[in-house]
């Protein structure tokens, strides 16, 4: 599989809002390291795009433009672009990937750590393949959080699965059954193999398709539904996710910037949903919703 790895060069003062840029455009994944050039201190942000039809760049460049011409960037920056493919990015971030505590009782490990450990009942095993959401980002790590806390032990719908992170979560929190589904057909590859390397396979059924076709024949509505998307993702959500859902189900959603939270908060009150926890983190946030009535 191809990529494009988009390479920010930017103040460190703009690191981190240029990190969450990269995500809103649909990264799957960001990498920050000092650089220097014509010995002044920068940072370079990169990103990484599906290559098939990937805008990503052009996506990037607008939006620096904007925050150019309304004076939130100061100093020089530029933007430039690469292809590669799998092997030769997906290394390179696996080294950043360690152990990493979730919650009081979950750990997420790295395949390659695993031996020799002593695990926890809620620790997830996870080899990340080329999908991120290892729980490393915030926005993973808070729904896991949320899953916890608001979770069921009837059926789960974890839409955009990647990895299959949240999904194993749901299992391991006391889920009946779990449906991840996610378009890409890597990541469904890899979310399967690490609902096996968990045990949780008789639980958590992994498919490559979207919402309708993947819920085509299934007799009940979900008790939790949970998705960690881009924002303009979850909006169109709201719009179908109700046939779905329980009228008592819970929603998690995350993947969203604070300057999208109130189209959020806006779309669930239109769809008739209540916001039961919101959280925010480095500047993300993740919301823990319910129907009314």
């Amino acid at each position: 599989m191809q990529w494009q790895e988009v390479h920010v060069i930017i103040s460190p003062g703009a690191t981190e809002m240029v990190a969450l840029l990269l995500y809103e455009c649909g990264s799957n994944g960001a990498i920050v390291e000092d650089t220097k050039i014509d010995d002044t201190t920068l940072v370079r942000v990169t990103g990484y795009f599906s290559l098939g039809g990937s805008q990503g760049k052009a996506l990037v460049v607008k939006k620096m433009k904007e925050w150019e011409d309304a004076g939130l960037i100061n100093g020089p920056w530029h933007v430039t672009t690469k292809d590669v493919d799998d092997t030769s990015w997906l290394y390179t971030w696996q080294d950043y990937f360690h152990v990493t505590p979730i919650t009081d009782t979950c750990r997420v490990i790295p395949y390659k750590e695993v031996s020799g450990m002593s695990l926890q009942e809620k620790d997830i095993i996870i080899d990340p393949g080329v999908s991120f959401g290892s729980g490393l980002h915030v926005t993973t790590s808070m729904c896991m959080q949320l899953i916890e806390k608001c979770g069921t032990q009837g059926h789960v719908l974890d839409i955009g699965t990647g990895t299959g992170i949240l999904a194993i979560m749901a299992a391991k929190c006391g889920a009946q059954e779990v449906i991840a589904v996610d378009l890409d057909e890597q990541a469904v590859i890899q979310a399967k193999k690490n609902v096996l390397c968990n045990e949780v396979s008789s639980r958590v059924k992994v498919q490559q398709s979207d919402l309708v076709a993947a819920l085509a024949g299934v007799s009940y509505r979900a008790d939790l539904v949970v998705a960690n998307l881009v924002t303009d993702a979850i909006l169109a959500l709201f719009t179908e996710i109700g046939h779905y859902m329980d009228m008592q189900g819970k929603l998690i959603i995350s993947g969203i910037i604070d300057e999208r939270i109130q189209d959020i908060r806006s779309a669930a009150s239109k769809y008739g949903f209540i916001i039961l926890e919101e959280h925010l983190q480095e500047g993300w946030y993740a919301l823990c919703l319910k129907r009314e009535g």
